[in-house]
């Protein structure tokens, strides 16, 4: 995970260089800053920048390019408008300008940079504790390299009051470093005893080289040897001096080894050793020069002309400055170069003195380009120019993509490119790979070399003369270069090396300014979309916007604004902001209190201010004032909000004159949210409940004022036909405070949004308590048969409010019920009929018998009739309607088992009669229709005892499963034909077992199956597979809890998609 860029800057700032090499933040800081431009957090951003320039300046950095770089943080923190950060990044540039030697007085931070006498006061008002502990130490450091030690330890004693501010950052250890230093140089050797101040700093330093040596042990071995220097003890002086300029050497803090020099140079003369102290003089020299302080090059030229005398004779012999080169900048040769390469090449003419002044200039006009790809194509030209080579190629690394080569050179042209390394045609990718891995110099001659990177590339072309070199930077590779001489061996000399070394050592800084350079304008670019993104969002408001600045100067409104106020378009052109303040004043009651609430406001940068301000055309306006401050808690303006809300104050008008006739009203009003919550309630309702206050209104709800009962008709029936129809009238009952139920009629009105939306309900409700015990008195009058049916009635009503089953099984018993009475009628006539016709027929046979004589009416009549058939026929008839009046009565039967009521213990039930029974009731479910053949029912019963369960409930489990089943039947039949279906018909497989004193059910169907993930969830309440509006998620977690807790049973699933799915039931033949 990217860490956040803030916290990410403060750990680099804060914490690592306590343990870390000082150097090896500087990468983590640069890559923060980008990062944090990328996501738009611009103070880490400006934090990362700023952080990177001292400590790339207290870590010992080349002081020209890095003032290079102060200059382009500079500019891209200016841009994204973090003021506080861009001031202590220019204190540090302009210290680092003054070493350059662009100042006349070196000892304060006054230049084009930072000014001490304008931006110190400024820093102080607003108590900037860490810039002014940086400014002072930033002094302190100069006063102390230039021998101002008093003034020094004046500067170092102001710093100490901000020391909390910047204690657990680089400066730290520094500030240490240079009190005690100061404090050795002023003190009297006379005295018994070395300082408070320098004891204190001592300790300090101790403990910072403990954690961090690479960082502070050679400078607490300097301070060890100025100590002794104090104490008289010089043997143990000499070797400290020496520890301290071997360690700041080590780890590349040079300014500190040419420090460590010099000091012990100091030393040496103070004793008379001149010869000694010359030598180390001269080290201290050339250490100040290569770290570029050429102001205090010029200061020890000024005062040690003698001891420096060597250097200063050979200024302008070129030999001596290409020594000084390789002194500085001698690169790694790998073991495998050839032999040439450490040689000076000879015979080619080459002009020492101008070739290195032309590096220089060369070197410095690189320093000056930003842009990208001309920096490429200017270091290519350089590069042939001064290498002796025909071709050369740099190859750089992206952090997306990889190695790539960036830039193609020869003598005529410069191709600046962005392809990938590996198998590049134009280059040896081998050659260049054993470079990028080793960070050795490599040169090849005539192709003769004990590595196996000849490759393709070598082979086609046979350059006689080849170099690949590093380019690094603080010693992190950043690229490489290739170059190549096609006709001549030896071309490139230990010389030539040298000269590209350090070539490409300044091209390094100069591509990473150039990296830099482009980040600040992708962040120009950001921030420039970002303040139109606040410019449209401005616009896009409803109200009016203002905004100023610390000086209360107008910054930016927007249209709205200008049309809150009615101010003309030519004066708001204008932005005088006298003007457009004089035209608000203009428009107000009372402008005397508009102005003193400003200049509160002004006066108290924190506060937050929210009133109202009234016009003299009666028009209110709502004032918003908000201070805008930046992360880092700098006020820096105020932004205003006005909005109309005249309108708004009248509907509160009209809203306090209903509220005061709703208070006054004899019924019982409320109001609650789509919730449910109560907002507020009128006085009448109030007086219910004494105890409750108005301010724990909002505690309660709906339910906590009806009984149940009434809960039920409210939830069930009064809300749902509101929130369709607009209202509900009802007669219920409310509770007074002490349980008392109260009979009303009730009002349920659902108030919608435009989009139809319900955003809150409002009732009210008329005490209907006199017309209750009238309609009572009424009741009590009636028949003992219609308040039977009455309680029968309510009794059925709370049992259907504790019923266990689905709306289905109520239904089913119902249904049930009012299919046995015709039923019990038709079985009860069926057999008299049947011999009703039996005697008829008789009669018939009598009359034949009794009366043989023909006539014709009757035997016509008999003969349209068909006698003969209707006595063969007629019993068939009435056996068929017998047999009908059964299977009606078994279908009845089933839906009774199936709806019957459980009651508050087990009962003893046969399985199979609840199966059938759902079975029935789903049989419209699973009989053919057009789209599907029927879905098959395979039965494998076993003979099973009667098991003491509830038997609703068991019939609601098996409900849930088989309507399941046909619910995936009608999911993997979408899309098949009757006839596919049919080749490989729907089924379901129900088995039941005696298993270990246990009744086993399976209930198995060939349908979609389910993936793992919802096998595991299946019996978790709220999770469903169907869509929307089609399942609730409850029925196989009601279904697990009547098996495992009501039953003491199990229920598993096992399924696999595509395969289908079995349900595994078993309950305990003994009562758990």
């Amino acid at each position: 995970m990217i860490p956040r860029p803030l916290a990410a800057g403060r750990f680099i700032a804060g914490v690592r260089h306590w343990q870390e090499p000082l150097r090896d933040t500087l990468d983590s800081l640069a890559n923060g800053y980008q990062l944090a431009l990328e996501v738009g957090d611009l103070e880490s951003a400006a934090i990362c920048a700023e952080v990177y320039g001292y400590h790339a300046y207290f870590s010992g950095q080349e002081l020209t390019q890095l003032e290079s770089v102060l200059k382009t943080y500079s500019q891209g923190i200016q841009a994204i408008q973090q003021q506080t950060m861009l001031l202590w990044n220019e204190a540090c540039r302009q210290q680092v300008l003054n070493l350059l030697g662009q100042s006349n007085d070196p000892h304060h931070l006054i230049g084009d940079a930072y000014d001490e006498m304008l931006s110190l006061p400024l820093q102080q008002a607003y108590k900037d504790g860490f810039g002014l502990g940086m400014v002072y130490l930033y002094k302190a450091i100069a006063c102390y390299l230039f021998e101002q030690h008093h003034q020094a330890i004046e500067n170092l004693n102001t710093a100490i009051q901000f020391f909390q501010s910047f204690a657990s950052f680089a400066g730290a250890p520094v500030f240490q470093f240079y009190t005690a230093l100061a404090h050795l140089a002023v003190h009297d050797i006379s005295a018994p005893e070395l300082s408070n101040s320098f004891e204190q700093s001592y300790v300090q330093l101790q403990t910072c080289a403990r954690y961090a040596p690479a960082n502070h042990q050679h400078k607490l071995e300097l301070v060890r040897a100025e100590r002794y220097r104090v104490l008289g003890q010089y043997h143990d002086a000499e070797d400290a001096y020496d520890r301290a300029i071997a360690g700041a050497k080590e780890n590349e803090y040079i300014q500190e080894e040419a420090l460590a020099n010099e000091l012990a140079a100091k030393f040496y003369l103070a004793r008379n050793k001149l010869k000694i102290a010359s030598v180390y003089l001269q080290e201290a020299y050339y250490c100040y020069a290569q770290w570029g302080a050429k102001s205090k090059t010029d200061a020890l030229e000024a005062d040690y002309p003698q001891l420096l005398q060597p250097i200063l004779q050979q200024r302008y012999q070129p030999f001596g400055t290409l020594e000084t080169l390789s002194s500085m900048n001698q690169p790694t040769l790998s073991l495998h170069a050839s032999e040439s390469a450490s040689q000076t090449a000879t015979g080619m003419g080459i002009n020492a003195g101008f070739d290195l002044v032309s590096v220089l200039q060369s070197s410095q006009a690189l320093s000056e380009l930003l842009d990208f790809n001309q920096l490429l194509t200017q270091l290519c030209q350089i590069i042939l120019q001064n290498s002796g080579g025909d071709r050369c190629a740099l190859i750089l690394p992206n952090p997306d993509e990889g190695w790539q080569l960036r830039a193609l050179g020869t003598v005529s042209t410069v191709r600046v490119c962005n392809t990938p390394l590996d198998n590049n045609p134009e280059l040896p990718d081998k050659l260049i790979h054993y470079v990028k891995n080793t960070q050795e110099v490599l040169t090849i001659n005539g192709l003769k070399i004990d590595l196996p990177i000849i490759d393709n590339y070598l082979q086609k072309h046979q350059p006689q003369s080849i170099v690949c070199l590093p380019i690094l930077h603080q010693k992190r590779l950043k690229g490489i270069l290739y170059a190549s001489n096609q006709s001549t061996r030896g071309i490139f000399s230990s010389d030539r090396i040298l000269i590209l070394n350090f070539i490409c050592s300044q091209a390094a800084i100069s591509l990473e300014n150039a990296r830099l350079f482009e980040q600040q304008k992708q962040a120009e670019i950001e921030l420039q979309q970002n303040n139109a993104f606040l410019e449209a969002q401005r616009e896009s408001s409803f109200n009016g916007i203002l905004v100023t600045n610390t000086n209360r100067q107008i910054s930016a409104f927007n249209q709205r604004f200008l049309d809150i106020w009615g101010i003309p378009t030519a004066l708001a052109d204008t932005k005088e902001d006298d003007k457009l303040l004089g035209f608000a004043l203009s428009q107000l009651i009372d402008p005397q209190e508009f102005i003193g609430k400003v200049n509160y406001l002004y006066e108290q940068p924190t506060v937050i201010s929210h009133d109202e301000i009234v016009l003299k055309d009666s028009r209110i306006l709502e004032r918003i004032s908000n201070p805008v401050q930046l992360s880092s808690g700098e006020y820096c303006g105020r932004i205003w909000s006005f909005r109309d809300i005249s309108d708004r104050k009248r509907l509160e008008q009209d809203q306090q004159r209903l509220n005061t006739i709703l208070e006054a009203s004899s019924d019982y009003i409320a109001l609650a949210d789509n919730q449910g919550t109560l907002l507020w309630l009128n006085q009448e309702f109030r007086n219910l409940f004494p105890e409750r206050t108005a301010e724990t209104i909002q505690n309660f709800k709906i339910p906590d004022f009806h009984p149940d009962w009434a809960n039920t008709v409210i939830f069930k029936t009064g809300l749902p036909t509101a929130i369709e129809q607009g209202t509900w009238l009802g007669e219920l009952a409310i509770l007074n405070s002490l349980g008392q139920e109260i009979p009303v009629s009730l009002l349920i009105i659902a108030h919608k949004s435009e989009q139809g939306e319900v955003k809150y309900f409002s009732a009210i409700m008329r005490n209907i308590s006199q017309q209750k015990q009238n309609e009572q008195a009424l009741i009590e009058k009636s028949q003992e048969l219609e308040v039977v049916l009455q309680e029968l009635t309510q009794t059925q009503l709370q049992m259907v409010q504790s019923e266990k089953m689905s709306a289905l099984g109520n239904l089913v018993a119902g249904v049930a019920h009012e299919i046995n009475n015709p039923v019990g009628f038709l079985q009860g006539n069926i057999q008299p009929a049947q011999d009703y016709v039996q005697d008829l027929l008789g009669l018939i046979d009598v009359y034949q018998t009794e009366y043989p004589q023909d006539n014709k009416n009757i035997e016509d009549e008999i003969e349209a009739i068909d006698l003969e058939f209707v006595r063969e026929d007629l019993p068939k008839l009435i056996n068929s309607m017998n047999a009908g009046v059964d299977r009606i009565r078994n279908i009845s039967d089933s839906l009774r088992i199936f709806s019957r009521k459980d009651q508050e213990h087990k009962t003893a039930f046969n399985i199979h009669d609840g199966i059938e029974s759902t079975l029935l009731i789903l049989k419209h479910r699973t009989k053919a229709n057009e789209q599907r053949p029927k879905v098959e029912v395979l039965k494998n019963y076993g003979k099973l005892p009667e098991v003491q369960c509830f038997p609703g409930q068991l019939n609601q489990v098996f409900m849930n499963i088989l309507a399941n089943a046909i619910d995936a039947f009608d999911e993997v039949n979408q899309g098949k034909t009757f006839k596919e279906i049919a080749t490989s018909p729907n089924t379901i497989m129900i088995s039941t077992s005696v298993l270990d004193e246990q009744v086993q059910i399976q209930i198995q169907d060939n349908a979609c199956g389910m993936k793992p993930k919802t096998v595991e969830r299946i019996f978790e309440q709220g999770f469903t597979t169907k869509e929307v509006g089609k399942g609730t998620g409850l029925g196989m977690a009601i279904a697990h809890q009547i098996i495992t807790e009501k039953h003491g049973g199990t229920i598993n699933c096992t399924s696999e998609p595509g395969q289908g799915t079995t349900f595994t039931i078993t309950l305990p033949l003994v009562d758990m």
